[in-house]
């Protein structure tokens, strides 16, 4: 603060320059004696001395200042002419003076130095001003009459007025000298030295010229011309500078009271000159200041408004309103210039978890994270909002290429590489993107944006993490919604059936159990595997009546083959949906019972873990079905579809390491560390494990090193149909 640097610069020039700059303003109040009184008309020492004293920090320093103060006073009193015991008590009277003002100063919390900023310092001034001067008037008034012969009443008058008028003006004008340069009111500094200047020459003129004509009136708009534009500070300096004329002019018998016979009573008239001008000015400037400030005030509380109204208060980012406001100019000028923009349209995956699980707070700093990430990511003139909960949007005006529209989706997955740490615990958060291109003259802010939607929801369907573009989705939509009516038509014409891959003892080379596999006799596309149309099935209304189907043609087939001899497991998959279904229990209750199958040969295994939320009603369900002696296996564990965190929260008994481990188990030592850190696992919690998707011999013998068991995989037998499993088993057998 300026307070704080100038009295730092006080304290360093401390004692010296301040006793010099007091002993200055005494000989300059001695230079405005007047006989027959003997007495200086104006007392600049008095506002030297208080604002001395306000500039010094500790009581121990602002004693000795009164002290010296008190000591200088008395020696130049006495040097100059007046007698010792007069000037010593003269020196009194002027701490006296100054201890009063301080004290009523400081009852207003007007403790140090600073400069006149408010309306009502003007009248705090005055008091304090007044309070001293009432004290040294009687004191001094006394000591003058006493000593020097004076008339008690006249030198108690003059000795208040004077004191009065020079403590006001005088501590006004220097405790503004340290912002004089720092502030200032709307004019600029040249504008303000020359108004200063001015209004100093005017005043020299008036007092020069007036010889008793009453025109110090012309000095009024003078001064409120300085107020106005110069600020308090400037205005306050100013009047110790009027001041300093007026009485210098008096005392050589000109200005408006020079008519007068009576110099004490010429130089009362000019001193009450000065306290109208100092108080037109100060008042006038102060209230000036303070309607500035307020207007400025108000362009920042109306510029914050303005941004809250168009931007998110949580990110910082564009909201949805200023969104589609550039959305709507990106399109007008992409339709003109005939040039593509893009939208891409983005929504954090499984956020409703993040906020169950971290409290609104955490979903507040994984927003924030997220909206960070994106900046570096889009190009300098792309738009990024927030336009909803857990939704943002990039618009990319002028994309060039449409394809520069998927390398920003690129780059806003890879943005989110890194895990956001949420009350100190890293948490992997992924984003799916919605992508779509225009050239702005087929379509409109809102529906733009309903597209990118679209896309940016195929991507989720598609597994999270991921980004789809609206074109393609668009031909993608087509050919899923003719291949789904065409799958209503492979149920109504019995085209779907089960084939069964055995799963193997590699130790004994004996099948264990078999995973049923869902195929579809296409009329025209031939026999079509489920990875060729489950995640259709899964995204419709079939997929329902497909696990019931699944369901209950593997268990009537693993129940002829128990009739038959072969005690085999049967492993049926079962999707994220069918297990959130209430009724799974019962309808696997139900199935068993109708096709008399061992539930205890029934794994169920779990598959779309990436998709699966894990709640107590989900545990709940599935130690229902462990309680009916089904057992539950997580498939495709190790490709980060399944969370570790599910080995412990979810009831299971196995995990299957997913076919892209093993095919490479035997060629790179990254998928031998992810084998051997499954097998960790498993074994710690006691699950079994199978691998899937073995080949080769190699491949056996790789994992039976490592300690694999059970496996599945041509290298044994592709997925036959119910016919053929008897005579491959019987051959198995031999």
């Amino acid at each position: 603060m300026a307070s704080t640097r100038w009295l730092r610069v006080a304290g360093r020039v401390a004692l010296p320059a301040w006793a010099l700059l007091y002993a200055a303003s005494v000989v300059v109040g001695k230079a405005t004696t007047v006989e027959p009184s003997n007495l200086a008309l104006a007392w600049p020492a008095a506002a030297v001395a208080t604002v001395w004293v306000l500039a010094t920090r500790g009581t121990r320093g602002r004693v000795l200042a009164l002290l010296l103060i008190g000591v200088l006073n008395a020696s130049l009193n006495a040097l100059t002419g007046t007698e010792p015991v007069a000037s010593a008590l003269f020196g009194v009277v002027n701490v006296a003076h100054t201890v009063v003002v301080l004290a009523v100063l400081a009852r207003f919390d007007w403790r140090e130095l600073r400069r006149m900023s408010r309306l009502p310092d003007i009248p705090v001034l005055m008091l304090a001003s007044l309070s001293g001067a009432v004290v040294s008037a009687a004191a001094g008034g006394t000591v003058a009459a006493a000593r020097m012969g004076g008339s008690l009443a006249a030198d108690v008058l003059l000795i208040g007025c004077r004191n009065t008028v020079s403590t006001f003006v005088g501590v006004a004008a220097l405790s503004a000298v340290p912002w004089i340069l720092r502030s200032g009111g709307p004019a600029s500094l040249r504008e303000r030295v020359v108004l200063v200047l001015t209004t100093l020459v005017a005043t020299t003129l008036v007092m020069g010229a007036a010889n008793g004509m009453p025109i110090a009136f012309v000095l009024v708009p003078f001064t409120v011309l300085v107020a106005l534009r110069c600020g308090p500070p400037l205005t306050g300096a100013l009047a110790g500078l009027q001041g300093v004329v007026v009485v210098v002019a008096t005392t050589l018998g000109r200005g408006p009271s020079a008519m007068l016979g009576n110099a004490p009573t010429r130089v009362l008239l000019a001193q009450s000159l000065i306290v109208v001008l100092v108080l037109v000015g100060l008042a006038l400037a102060i209230q000036e200041e303070g309607r500035a400030a307020a207007l400025d005030r108000s362009r920042e509380a109306e510029e914050r408004l303005a941004f809250l109204a168009l931007h998110d208060d949580l990110t910082g980012l564009a909201n949805r309103i200023l969104a589609r406001d550039r959305l709507g100019v990106a399109l007008s000028q992409s339709a003109r210039a005939a040039e593509p923009m893009a939208v891409l349209y983005l929504d954090i995956d499984r956020f409703k978890s993040i906020n169950d699980r971290y409290g609104h707070e955490g979903g507040d700093t994984v927003l924030r994270e997220v909206a960070r990430r994106l900046g570096p990511v889009v190009r300098p003139h792309d738009t990024v909002a927030r336009i909803g909960g857990d939704e943002f949007l990039v618009l990319c005006p002028a994309i060039g290429a449409p394809d520069r529209a998927q390398q920003i989706a690129d780059r806003v997955l890879g943005a989110m590489g890194e895990p956001i740490l949420v009350d100190g615990e890293p948490v992997q958060v992924s984003v799916s993107v919605g992508v779509t291109v225009t050239d702005g003259r087929d379509t409109d802010a809102q529906e733009l944006m309903r597209r990118a939607d679209g896309a940016m929801y195929t991507a989720k369907e598609r597994g999270r993490g991921q980004f789809a573009v609206e074109g393609q989705v668009r031909a993608e939509a087509e050919r899923s919604a003719r291949t789904l009516d065409e799958l209503r038509r492979g149920f109504d014409f019995d085209e779907l059936m089960m084939e069964y891959q055995p799963i193997v003892d590699m130790v004994t080379g004996k099948a264990v159990a078999l995973e049923a596999l869902v195929r579809w006799r296409h009329p025209e596309r031939g026999l079509l595997r489920a990875e060729d149309f489950v995640d259709l099935l899964e995204a419709s209304d079939l997929v329902d009546a497909l696990a019931q189907l699944s369901l209950g043609e593997a268990c009537r087939d693993g129940a002829r083959l128990h009739a038959a001899g072969h005690e085999l497991g049967m492993h049926v998959n079962l999707g994220a949906r069918q297990l959130e279904r209430p009724e799974l229990v019962d309808e696997v209750r139900a199935v068993l019972a109708e096709t008399g199958f061992d539930a205890r040969a029934l794994t169920l295994e779990v598959t779309e873990t990436h998709s699966l939320e894990v709640n107590p009603a989900l545990v709940n369900r599935l130690n229902d079905l462990r309680a009916l002696g089904v057992q539950i296996a997580v498939d495709d564990f190790g490709t980060g579809y399944s969370a570790l965190s599910q080995l412990i929260d979810l009831p299971i008994d196995m995990v299957k390491l997913d076919r892209r481990f093993v095919e490479q188990i035997d060629l790179r030592p990254p998928a031998r560390a992810v084998g051997d850190g499954v097998l960790l696992i498993a074994q710690a919690m006691e699950l079994r494990s199978v691998a899937e998707g073995i080949e080769t011999k190699a491949q056996e013998q790789r994992l039976l090193g490592m300690g694999y068991r059970w496996a599945q995989g041509h290298l044994y037998s592709p997925a036959l149909p119910a016919s053929r499993l008897s005579s491959w088993l019987g051959e198995r057998a031999a």
